[in-house]
């Protein structure tokens, strides 16, 4: 049918875009629901304001959530197009290397943009507590993070850009999956016009770095590390939720410096950084050699080709 498939007689990778956000939001609900199931048994009805305050309960339920969608969102690239993850970016040589190298990446540039805030008296560091390393909540945050370094990128990386190769368009492959990446933070607290623009350009890097290394792993280990410095090391808000963390950074400057109760990602500092580390991508990542990912390789809808 036209409706579903272009005149290359390809699914139409819009289709496939909706399925994938579809149960992504399919997959919350029912987990909202079984942790509320939860926690009546566990607490009882009276003890509604408190239910949140279990971490065991909500981090492990969260991270059981984000596993389901990982593997949600791989079958789903497999059942459309019947193509290898490996097309998703996940090539193998190197991998560990470029895991690492992109969080030093993330790890680099919420360091600096802390450090230019603290230097320039928008911010200052209070409460630093290292032994918070061994705590329950400390690890469980972490964990989270992974998981939500990896489910995102595997969205709107893997899937969405690998998709949108079907509108052989570099431009299109790049911001559309990063335009839908801002978005999907609309909802969260205290979120300005200013932190989804700043959102979007965190996902045009983490686009570009997938395009310059051929591979999916660096934008995963930036992914990881921008979350879990910015909010359980330096006590920052993360989209402006707010982590367990090992200190605390309180910002005193103007709220589009800083990014205020959002977060390092809704302010001009984190933008300036972000745009600085954007030129970095373009002149100084070589493209490897092999056969990665790339915008113009074996597209996944031509189910004939190998």
């Amino acid at each position: 049918m036209v409706i579903f498939k272009n005149k290359y007689g390809e699914f139409r990778s819009g289709w496939a875009i909706v399925l994938s956000l579809v149960i992504m939001y399919v997959s919350q609900i029912a987990a909202a629901l079984v942790q509320m199931v939860i926690m009546i048994v566990m607490y009882g009805m009276d003890e509604y304001p408190y239910w949140t305050v279990s971490v065991g309960v909500s981090s492990t339920m969260t991270i059981i959530v984000y596993l389901f969608e990982i593997a949600a969102a791989i079958l789903l690239f497999y059942l459309i197009y019947k193509r290898p993850i490996r097309q998703m970016g996940f090539e193998r040589i190197n991998w560990m290397k470029q895991l690492l190298l992109g969080g030093l990446y993330g790890l680099a540039l919420m360091a600096i943009i802390v450090l230019i805030l603290v230097l320039t008296g928008n911010a200052y560091i209070t409460d630093v507590d290292f032994g918070r390393i061994i705590t329950l909540e400390f690890i469980m945050g972490f964990l989270v993070y992974v998981c939500v370094g990896f489910y995102e990128e595997i969205l709107c990386r893997g899937f969405m850009m690998t998709a949108l190769k079907s509108t052989r368009n570099k431009w299109v492959i790049i911001l559309l999956p990063s335009v839908i990446f801002g978005l999907l933070h609309m909802l969260n607290p205290n979120v300005t016009v200013f932190s989804i623009v700043n959102i979007v350009l965190v996902g045009i890097i983490f686009s570009y770095l997938m395009i310059k290394t051929g591979r999916i792993w660096a934008s995963i280990g930036f992914h990881i590390t921008w979350n879990f410095f910015q909010g359980n090391v330096f006590g920052i808000p993360v989209s402006g939720t707010e982590d367990f963390s090992l200190m605390e950074t309180v910002f005193t400057g103007n709220t589009w410096i800083t990014g205020g109760t959002f977060g390092a990602e809704g302010g001009a500092v984190c933008t300036l950084v972000l745009a600085a580390f954007l030129l970095f991508i373009h002149f100084v990542i070589k493209a490897p050699d092999d056969n990665g990912w790339s915008v113009d390789s074996d597209m996944p809808l031509l189910r004939g080709q190998q």
